[in-house]
């Protein structure tokens, strides 16, 4: 490497360049949003020049450019560029600056938006080439990633990385400084001396990492070359994306969707796929994605790396699953009960109905019960075909004919396509439906005006029995005693609800006569036969109404077909498991069956429904008609999918649950894209193989990153070694060699006699590290259990009595802190966070608590930690480790 002075001198010019065109840029900028906002809104609205045919679609797009305009144009005043790329093309050197955001048009000035094919010059290596769509080739000759920001004398740019072929990058501290130790006039040899130290602190050889003083996603303006081709594959991908801690697999996965959903960058295909999703939907492609987070900590954690990337992410955009399953399973698709749903189904915590080979074969117990239900609908269609064949006048025979002949052909995988038959035929068998209904009413309505004249106060006094009884689960009973029209008649209320009460206890007493099933006892219907008796109605009429109840419900039962299919799953589950408990398969024979069901059981039932929902809205046909009569059903449901469905920690979901998620995506799209790391999944339910994730998604990719930049390179070799020891996947990449900082040995404390002994510990290691760097950096310390966070936080407290720093408890990952906050937490909530520093305590009472997880948790609490980690043990390193010890050191103190 040549002398610190002769590479300042080398630099200036280059240093001098950048910081100038950053003037420049940002002055472009200014321009161009004073501009805007003196131009009206209108000017904006033109879409006959718009790529996209249909105008609504036209201006949705252009109203989200703009805005995407105006939020570039402030950004590029804080950051004009982040890096400066020479390149030959066609023989000739050229230079380009890429920025994060999209930059105005400026003359003599290349610049180019990193989200463009051309931004790719930022990410390739020195001497690779980038292929443009138009087919030319540009090589990069060199490289400078700057960090500009404004100072008081205009701009700087620190920890700048100087790129060239063959050789380690250059760090620059600062390109002023830089610009200022090469302008000086030296007049003596001291003063010579001086100004070379002084570069040889400007300009260092290796690409520095930075320290992080704050809990947020490590900034990584640039990508690798590895990282930038994931980021750009075609929106309608699915992809798993897996890699060690600390590979970017997070930043890659914004960057992606940031994007994808930028209308400027999509290629023709995009566009096209893009607008066939749009026009049938009601959300915008800027807001149509969602993101899924395994905890809540998590999700505020990554929120501030949206900001960065310029994207509007609220809470509806980044959920966590279990926030999204109640959601959906209480409001759109009426699993649980509420108080409009009184028959659903309860999901308490840690509730055991399922048998432990259920749980340990998910996937299996998902098919198993799809198959049966799917079965079940399958046979309803063909023997409800049968039955209405048999009408002698006035009956759909034909079109019953027509349904019959098709379920025998068809399969479960056909369904949607046997609906969809039904649904063309749905005029004739609703005609013969209400013909069938006022056959049955006129007579029932007749029984009760009787009984209303002979008894004023019948309906009060029949409202007040109902009110007092205990009444059996009404979810449990036999579907052949369930009434036709209780679904449309559960939300009433008051006198209403009582007088719907006595008509269906009427229509269950009629259905009784034909079908010779008892109606059960303890149950609504039965409490109002047993109050008002059994003779309202003539024994000729109950069977005239017995059997247009029958006939009714096999017509209703087809029109309804395609609602049932979808909202009807937790009916269909309560028969599939009192089968499967019967043939002592999957749920255990000691186990009531009620209306409680456990996480398995709630996953599967809405996978079965969004599944179904698939079939149906997997059709233009449907999607085209949404607002008719026979599909509105499932406008709520469309409204949960999205043109980009992504999920980060992916091995910390099942695949039921990825399966949820992958079933919420556009079917014009498909665009799928999760991250995650085998070696860290923390859930026992969590995915754990390929193989699982072919299940979920059956087109999905595995792309694999491998780059580390989040650890030093002892940080990384001890991670390594934890895989090893537990023959774990092994990590197939280190940290650069490229990567320069401090390397300091992790610390380990063993055998202290209490928490106090160990606060001390902790706090005389949290204060070298802030006299080492002359700062508090972000600081986490992760604890065994949740019982722990609080009573070590305050003993840190008392401990910190003359540092005026803070302990902070973050009870059940809850809370993030200040950013000079030491945050305690339980480790079960601290994947995907990074900190300079982290201390795990405790782990041997971890390997205690949890024997066959401990290697996976302490994987992950090691791999938090960028460049300082501390680890305490009651008593000593679990044996299962003790081989590590030689990698520990007890304190930082000249080392």
């Amino acid at each position: 490497m040549p002398t610190a002075d002769l590479l300042a001198q080398e630099l200036a010019p280059v240093a001098d360049e950048v910081l100038a065109k950053c003037e420049v840029i940002a002055a472009a900028a200014q321009k161009e949003s004073d501009l805007f906002a003196r131009v009206p809104h209108d000017v904006f609205a033109n879409t006959s020049n718009s790529t996209f045919t249909s105008p609504p679609t036209a201006s949705a797009f252009l109203s989200d450019g703009r805005q995407k305009l105006r939020n570039d144009l402030e950004h590029l005043l804080r950051e004009p560029a982040i890096a400066r790329v020479l390149y030959e093309d066609d023989g000739e050197e050229c230079i380009s600056y890429v920025c994060r955001a999209t930059p105005p048009t400026i003359p003599g000035l290349a610049v180019v938006s990193q989200r463009a094919p051309k931004g790719r010059l930022a990410a390739l290596e020195v001497g690779q080439t980038v292929t443009l769509q138009n087919g030319k080739k540009l090589k990069i000759l060199n490289r400078l990633e700057i960090h500009p920001h404004r100072v008081a004398s205009g701009w700087d740019s620190e920890n700048n990385v100087y790129r060239l072929p063959g050789k380690r990058p250059i760090t620059i501290e600062s390109l002023a400084a830089l610009l200022g130790t090469t302008v000086a006039v030296v007049q003596d040899l001291l003063s010579q001396l001086v100004a070379e130290e002084s570069q040889k602190d400007i300009i260092r050889e290796g690409q520095k990492r930075a320290i992080l003083t704050s809990m947020q996603l490590r900034d990584q303006a640039i990508l690798d070359a590895h990282q930038d081709e994931i980021f750009r594959l075609p929106i309608d991908e699915q992809v798993f994306l897996s890699g060690p801690p600390g590979t970017g697999k997070t930043t890659t996965l914004i960057r992606r969707l940031g994007q994808k959903l930028d209308s400027r960058y999509l290629t023709e295909d995009e566009a096209q796929k893009v607008q066939s999703a749009t026009l049938s939907s009601t959300i915008d492609h800027s807001s149509s994605w969602i993101m899924f987070t395994p905890t809540e900590l998590l999700r505020q954690y990554v929120k501030e790396a949206f900001i960065r990337e310029r994207i509007p992410a609220s809470d509806s955009h980044i959920r966590t699953w279990e926030e999204f399953r109640r959601d959906a399973a209480r409001n759109t698709f009426s699993i649980l009960r509420s108080a409009v749903k009184k028959k659903g189904l309860v999901f308490p915590p840690k509730t055991t109905t399922t048998d432990s080979i259920a749980s340990a074969e998910q996937r299996t117990f998902f098919d198993d019960f799809d198959l049966w239900q799917r079965q079940h609908l399958l046979d309803v269609i063909r023997s409800s075909a049968v039955a209405l064949e048999s009408v002698n006048a006035g009956g759909p025979v034909e079109v019953a004919k027509q349904i019959r002949s098709a379920s025998e052909k068809g399969t479960v995988e056909t369904l949607a396509d046997l609906i969809l038959l039904i649904n063309r035929h749905s005029g004739e068998l609703r005609t013969f439906a209400e013909q069938l209904r006022d056959s049955i009413n006129v007579p029932i309505e007749g029984a009760l005006n009787q009984r209303m004249n002979r008894d004023r106060q019948f309906v009060q006094n029949l409202a007040t029995v109902l009110q007092q009884a205990a009444l059996v689960d009404e979810g449990e009973l036999d579907d052949l005693t369930e009434d036709e029209d209780e679904d449309d008649e559960e939300s009433a209320v008051g006198l209403l609800a009582t007088i719907n009460s006595y008509k269906s206890a009427l229509r269950a007493l009629a259905r009784s006569q034909i079908t010779k099933k008892r109606i059960r006892a303890g149950s609504r219907v039965a409490l109002v036969l047993e109050n008002v008796g059994s003779n309202d109605l003539e024994p000729q009429n109950l069977v005239r109404i017995g059997d247009a109840l029958i006939m009714l419900g096999h017509a209703r039962g087809l029109l309804a077909m395609g609602r049932r299919f979808i909202f009807d799953t937790p009916k269909r589950y309560r028969t599939f498991r009192r089968t499967r408990q019967k043939e002592a398969r999957w749920f255990r024979s000691d186990m009531p069956l009620t209306s409680e069901i456990n996480e398995l059981e709630l996953d599967s039932i809405l996978l079965a429904s969004l599944r179904a929902s698939c079939d149906l809205l997997g059709s233009i046909e449907v999607r085209s008609n949404l607002n008719d009569r026979s599909w509105t059903y499932l406008q709520p449901v469309f409204s949960l999918y999205r043109n980009q469905v992504l999920a980060d920690e992916a091995t910390d979901f099942s695949p039921i649950q990825l399966a949820c998620m992958m079933a919420l995506t556009h079917p014009s799209l498909k665009s799928f894209f999760v991250a995650g790391d085998f070696n860290q999944r923390l859930s026992s339910n969590g995915v754990a193989n390929i193989d699982e994730l072919l299940w979920v998604a059956p087109r999905i990719s595995h792309r694999e990153i491998t780059a580390i930049f989040r650890q030093s390179h002892r940080l990384q070799q001890l991670a390594n070694s934890i895989l090893n020891t537990f023959e774990h996947e092994p990590v197939v990449s280190e940290t650069s060699a490229d990567t320069v900082g401090d390397e300091v040995a992790p610390v380990l404390l063993e055998s202290h006699g209490s928490r106090a002994q160990q606060a001390e510990w902790l706090t005389d290691r949290i204060r070298e590290i802030e006299a080492s760097l002359g700062q508090v950096p972000t600081l986490a310390v992760f604890v065994s259990d949740e019982s722990d966070v609080e009573p070590l936080t305050q003993e840190l407290n008392r401990q910190f009595a003359n540092d005026n720093l803070q302990a902070v408890a973050c009870v059940r990952g809850q809370i993030m802190g200040q950013d000079t906050d030491v945050r305690v937490f339980d480790i079960r909530h601290v994947k995907g966070l990074e900190f300079e520093a982290a201390f795990f305590v405790g782990i041997d009472v971890l390997a205690r608590q949890l024997p066959i997880d401990f290697a996976r948790y302490l994987y992950v609490g090691a791999t938090r930690a960028a460049t300082y980690l501390g680890i305490t043990c009651e008593s000593g390193l679990p044996e299962s480790i003790a081989s590590l010890q030689p990698q520990f050191v007890p304190d930082w103190i000249a080392r």
